[in-house]
């Protein structure tokens, strides 16, 4: 019998902490006299989804890649304090909807973020206990399509499906050979027809519509 997972991003698939993060990297341009450019949640969900460095590349302009990589570090280090502390909401059935799913499926979470951020997002879900194993760029630098196919290996999975909200995250499924579902309440559109949800609660009615 095939053994079918499946990965969700983060980011606009299940929580929206935009708001929070535009606080958070707003903080450290404040910190540093040779950071003009303010942060605005336009710039946040522009690069939500991205490696870490790209995104510090785009929210830190005008200074060398030395100090983009050093003030990422203190974006990354202050996000997970802070977040724990202020720990963004999940969308409204996620905690719900993992519950259900975890009855059917192996679950796994896969997300270039840092190093914790996954943590935080499994803890406001109270769903630590429906994830099997995830993974993120802040582990091994890896872009998202080697981290799903990591995912996939270790956990020997035959058929694994994404869960994503982004051309990025779609792009990232053709690389790794997954299937792709699109959380079309999140930030992104996607180029190609393909599956889609409007709300976290559909996906188990479309996992079995797909027959995984």
């Amino acid at each position: 019998m095939k053994k079918t997972g499946i990965i969700f991003d983060v980011d606009g698939t299940l929580w929206d902490s935009s708001d929070k993060l535009t606080g958070v990297w707003q903080s450290i341009i404040d910190r540093h006299d040779d950071l003009t450019k303010p942060c605005t949640k336009e710039d946040i969900i522009r690069n939500l989804g991205k490696p870490m460095d790209v995104f510090a590349a785009d929210i830190f302009p005008g200074v060398s890649k030395e100090k983009q990589a050093e003030y990422q570090k203190e974006v990354e280090e202050y996000e997970n304090q802070y977040l724990s502390e202020h720990l963004p909401e999940c969308y409204e059935g996620v905690s719900e909807t993992l519950r259900e799913l975890s009855e059917d499926y192996p679950l796994f979470i896969v997300s270039n973020c840092q190093t914790g951020y996954i943590d935080l997002c499994i803890r406001s879900a109270k769903a630590e206990e429906y994830i099997t194993d995830f993974l993120c760029f802040g582990d091994n630098e890896l872009p998202k399509w080697d981290n799903i196919r990591l995912i996939a290996e270790r956990n020997g999975l035959d058929t694994y499906v994404y869960v994503g909200d982004t051309q990025m995250d779609y792009e990232a499924c053709q690389k790794s050979g997954a299937a792709f579902i699109h959380a079309a309440y999140g930030f992104g559109t996607i180029s190609d027809p393909v599956p889609a949800i409007s709300a976290i609660r559909d996906l188990p009615a479309l996992l079995k519509k797909l027959e995984y």
